[in-house]
């Protein structure tokens, strides 16, 4: 049985908004998704070849060879009347 690595992702959110009148508000937002840009390992390569019946052996079984993370940032305007 093989373990992969844990996942580290926050996803942070922020919202302010402002009275432009009585009936008038215009609302801002940001989102950070994965803000503190932490890169996530994938799971090991499980594939393991049999071999007894010449098949070739996976050299990258057991290995981790990808993975992935970025932040991303979104901002967003809305007006809400």
């Amino acid at each position: 049985m093989l373990f992969g690595p844990g996942l580290w992702n926050w996803d942070i959110s922020a919202t302010k908004s402002f009275a432009l009148r009585e009936h008038l508000r215009l609302q801002f937002r940001a989102d950070f998704l994965d803000a503190f840009n932490h890169f996530n390992l994938n799971n090991p390569d499980t594939n393991i070849a049999d071999t007894r019946d010449g098949g070739t052996p996976n050299p990258n079984s057991g290995m981790i060879t990808s993975g992935s993370g970025g932040r991303i940032v979104q901002l967003g305007l809305k007006l809400l009347f």
